[in-house]
């Protein structure tokens, strides 16, 4: 197993982002916020209970992790042993989920510009990086149609070789790459703050 290290850099702190992970390849919800209200509640909680169960029965996604200010939710599903497939509820349309492990670089990556974020999906400060990244994203300075934001899931260092040759094998999380239309022109690692997200972009795309 890789020796996996993260960065002590403070960053990636979102406030309403709720962690929960576990380190056998899945991300797991460890507390949702409660509702209190007046009155007796029994009849919706009922409904809620039921239609959760519903859900649950014919939806193999596992909530991940979720942004209570932008009601935006990250899911994982088990694919095939030990391959976790990434998506999102009220992700902005500049977010594409990749995939884990590819075979090769997706096509798509080298048209137009994109901040690919590698993140290790057994660390919780990697996976906050993903919902600061948004918000970064999201801000006027940056033009949702040109820059697109994708987000891959590894659990090893090693399968970051396949889409990204260049790769010099530092045990550093998350990654984080700057693509002009299949060209690198902007590298980090470790965990970073909004301004050093915004910084990264700035100065790749201004090469």
């Amino acid at each position: 197993m890789t020796n996996r290290t993260q960065s002590a850099e403070p960053g990636c702190d979102d406030a309403g982002w709720l962690p929960a992970m576990r380190r056998t390849f899945c991300l797991l919800l460890l507390a949702l916020p409660g509702t209190t209200g007046c009155g007796d509640n029994s009849h919706s909680q009922d409904a809620t209970a039921a239609a959760s169960a519903t859900a649950q029965a014919t939806d193999r996604r596992v909530l991940g992790a979720e942004d209570e200010k932008r009601h935006l939710r990250l899911y994982t599903e088990e694919i095939q042993p030990g391959k976790l497939q990434l998506s999102f509820d009220n992700a902005p349309s500049f977010v594409r989920p990749l995939e884990m492990a590819p075979a090769t670089r997706e096509l798509e990556l080298g048209r137009g510009n994109w901040l690919v974020l590698a993140a290790g999906a057994w660390s919780v400060p990697d996976v906050r990086c993903i919902f600061t990244a948004i918000h970064v994203l999201e801000q006027p300075d940056f033009n949702k149609e040109n820059l697109k934001l994708g987000v891959r899931l590894f659990d090893d260092y090693q399968e970051i070789k396949t889409w990204y040759p260049e790769y010099d094998g530092s045990a550093e999380s998350p990654l984080w790459l700057c693509y002009s239309h299949g060209k690198v022109v902007g590298t980090r690692s470790g965990v970073l703050t909004k301004e050093q997200i915004a910084d990264l972009v700035r100065n790749s795309f201004a090469k």
